[in-house]
């Protein structure tokens, strides 16, 4: 039996582990922590065909050093020396043009889409219940400036075949039926959301049902590699035999793509998020407050509030600034939404896998015969995460590929 290695168990890892035991295949799946609180689970749930632009886009380097020095931005690149952070930067800035936005953007919706497809049929599943909602998702614009951008974004949108609603500041508050202090918003009824938390969960109850084994709290140390193939991963004192290699293990992957001798660009956006219950009023629909770059989505009787992208930052400490800068965004939208600042253990922060040119990394390796590469999705993980887990099953099992991942090539900075 073909014995296939994942390593990472996030959506990702978990969707393409999914796709896979649909087949007679001996599946391990290999994380460092324990699955419960990866970048997976703390997300704003949103699964967005809106976000057809990559992050390298034009006006965000301009946005990012002017947000520098603001300590409560939403967007902040820590510099220093490092070499790899330094080197990334660089391509960042490079590809921040018009020309890449028109290269990526088909790419991006038509994998958005065939991930929202997927999610449709996931949900009907027996086993799955992840509350899934398919009312769209709200863009929330506060200044006029912006909303004007905004709906030229929301044009180009439609032109591609999104559903899009713009909407005044009138018809958000009958739509929300609240005081929304905005000056207009565009709602894409081609979003959905859902609860990240309990989807994780029901994806490793079935992957453990279907004899899928899980290697936890492990960390790869090094690999066995003979004539261009991956024969065993070393994990402390163990070695797993691989006949087939995934790398999805987030944004640890370029370290590990390291020791493979492979060049794989790769920072961590840090990402801050709260849930909190029994929140009177909350807002009905998901929502973008587009100046603050914050994400609010309710998940049953629960309210999710997410944002930041911080690239450079160490992770185990949490920046009360960033904290409070998102929850004092949220009266400025929602007047009478104001939360307390939650107590430091309930504050859940994660590394985006965040590529120079804001595009995912989804395809075999031309270093090694059987490694496949499915990682860098950077706030699209979870949006992203079934259209990436069915394209590795077509490729470990030599199907033809439902999409063309031609821009999303591992292989781009080798």
């Amino acid at each position: 039996m073909q014995k296939v290695v994942i390593i990472g168990g996030g959506i990702v890892g978990l969707m393409s582990a999914y796709y896979l035991s649909k087949h007679k295949l001996d599946i391990t799946i290999i994380d460092q922590s324990n699955l419960e609180s990866t970048c997976s689970t703390g997300n704003a749930g949103m699964i967005v065909p809106s976000h057809f632009t990559p992050l390298a886009a034009p006006g965000i380097v301009y946005k990012g050093f002017k947000w520098m020095f603001n300590p409560e931005s939403p967007f902040r690149f820590y510099p220093s020396l490092n070499k790899d952070l330094l080197s990334w930067g660089w391509k960042f800035y490079q590809k921040a043009n018009k020309k890449h936005i028109e290269n990526s953007e088909h790419p991006l919706l038509n994998l958005n889409l065939f991930s929202k497809e997927l999610y449709q049929q996931l949900a009907q599943e027996d086993d799955f219940s992840f509350e899934l909602k398919n009312d769209g998702i709200l863009m929330l614009c506060k200044l006029e400036r912006t909303l004007k951008e905004e709906i030229e974004l929301a044009k180009r949108a439609s032109k591609l075949g999104l559903d899009i609603q713009i909407l005044n500041s009138l018809e958000i508050n009958k739509l929300e039926n609240r005081e929304v202090t905005i000056a207009g918003g565009v709602l894409y009824k081609s979003d959905a959301h859902l609860t990240p938390n309990i989807l994780i969960r029901q994806l490793i109850q079935f992957l453990k049902n279907q004899k899928v084994k899980f290697e936890l709290n492990q960390e790869v140390s090094g690999f066995v590699i003979n004539n261009r193939k991956i024969k065993q991963i070393v994990i402390g004192d163990k070695q797993i035999e691989a006949d087939t290699m995934v790398l999805a293990a987030g944004a640890f992957s370029g370290n590990l793509a390291k020791k493979l001798k492979i060049k794989l660009p790769m920072q961590g956006g840090k990402g801050y998020s709260m849930t909190f219950e029994k929140i009177k009023d909350k807002p009905h629909y998901p929502a973008l407050l587009i100046e603050a770059r914050v994400a609010v989505t309710p998940m049953g009787e629960y309210l999710r509030i997410g944002g930041t992208m911080e690239i450079g930052s160490d992770l185990s400490k949490i920046n009360k600034r960033k904290v409070q800068g998102i929850l004092k965004s949220l009266p400025e939208y929602y007047p009478g939404l104001k939360l307390d600042y939650p107590e430091e253990e309930k504050i859940w922060s994660a590394l985006r896998p965040t590529s120079p040119d804001g595009l995912p990394y989804i395809g075999k390796s031309d270093s090694f015969e059987n490694l496949i590469v499915a990682t860098g999705h950077a706030m699209m993980g979870l949006s992203l995460g079934p259209a990436t887990g069915k394209l590795v099953e077509e490729i470990v099992t030599q199907q033809t590929l439902s999409q063309e991942p031609k821009a999303f090539d591992p292989n781009r900075y080798n």
